[in-house]
């Protein structure tokens, strides 16, 4: 689980959330998007954030008074929409104090115990050959074709980190590949488990905590990291600053551009109202990325394969759909749904389940 600020709170989708930050965000300037009146929602104090934080835009109410479909956190929430047209980041409003962030896990699922396969991380027979096939066919598009490794496949090995490390499953994998793997969560848990692993080194804390030196990593991971985080543009600034030139970060994170979201709306998986405080697409997370420096980028949607499935029949249960299928045609329609995104995506519609940016310093 990865946290990003000292005194703040922040949680992986995997983690279990058990730091308990104390910090005053009423101290923070309205330039940041944030007034300093509070109000009490259902036990869960927090503000009114009506400013993007990424390019300054106000924004518009899309959805009121959503709930916690997973049933775990108090409160009625809303999103609002960046009214930028070239923006569109979806932020919670009313936004959390990050002293009171620890309330919207109250029980959250935690890590695996047991470490996923490193062979998870790589495509292998018919698979390999398809998506060499296709992109080389399709070159301008070949980078959304290279995603083994979290997109660090056929890179030269280096220094690694991975902020949202978990139980070590994704670390082990880089190590069995050559790299020198670094994770960094605040579950005490997981780090054990993490640091059971040959080759790992993982640290409790977050990343502001360990002050690495300037160009310190070859290539930094955020999967399904960036929309529990509070204060994006601190994170990935620090991301730029301990990347070696040449250095990649990935970032993967539900896009609210995606065909699900346009299917099924407020009941679509990837809000998870409240913890994900942000909702990214292409262009706002592409915004992201140019405001903390980074000039070389990619930027894509996948529709994520058996978790687009999850995602799509997530969304279906929450929105309570009376389609009268089994699990076997269930699975059907969602992989041709999500097939769907694939071919609008090399169309150049970003349909994709998620959105994912490779930047390059």
């Amino acid at each position: 689980m990865f946290w990003a600020r000292r005194g703040g709170c922040f949680c992986h989708s995997t983690s279990y959330l058990t730091h308990k930050g104390h910090y005053n965000c009423s101290s923070f300037s309205i330039g940041c998007g944030m007034e300093t009146s509070h109000v009490n929602n259902s036990g869960i104090i927090c503000y009114s954030k009506n400013v993007c934080d990424i390019c300054g835009s106000g924004g518009d109410v899309i959805y009121r008074n959503v709930t916690d479909k997973m049933g775990l956190a108090q409160g009625q929430w809303n999103f609002q929409r960046c009214s930028s047209s070239r923006c569109r980041l979806i932020w919670l409003n009313p936004f959390p104090l990050t002293s009171e962030i620890i309330k919207l896990y109250p029980a959250y699922y935690t890590h695996d115990s047991c470490h996923t396969r490193a062979d998870n991380y790589k495509s292998f027979g018919v698979k390999r050959i398809i998506k060499l096939v296709l992109g080389a066919l399709l070159f301008w598009k070949a980078e959304s074709f290279r995603g083994d490794l979290f997109y660090l496949g056929g890179l030269k090995p280096g220094q690694l980190l991975e902020l949202g490390c978990g139980s070590g499953g994704f670390l082990a994998a880089a190590v069995a590949q050559g790299w020198k793997a670094v994770g960094i969560d605040f579950d005490p848990d997981a780090v054990a488990q993490a640091n059971r692993v040959p080759g790992v080194k993982a640290f409790a804390g977050e990343l502001l905590d360990f002050e690495f030196t300037d160009g310190h990593f070859d290539a930094i991971i955020m999967n399904n990291v960036i929309e529990h985080v509070w204060n994006p543009v601190e994170i990935i600034t620090e991301c730029f600053r301990v990347l070696k030139k040449g250095g990649r970060l990935v970032l993967i994170t539900p896009n609210s551009h995606s065909l699900g979201h346009k299917l099924f709306g407020v009941n679509w998986r990837g809000l998870e109202a409240p913890r994900h405080l942000f909702v990214y697409n292409k262009k706002s997370i592409r915004n992201l990325m140019v405001e903390c420096g980074f000039k070389s980028y990619a930027a894509f949607t996948i529709p994520g394969g058996s978790g687009g499935k999850m995602m799509l029949s997530g969304s279906s249960r929450y929105a309570k759909s009376n389609i009268p299928l089994t699990a076997k045609y269930d699975s059907i329609l969602w992989s041709a749904l999500l097939a769907g995104e694939r071919l609008f995506d090399i169309a150049g519609i970003p349909f994709g389940e998620w959105v994912v940016m490779i930047g390059r310093k």
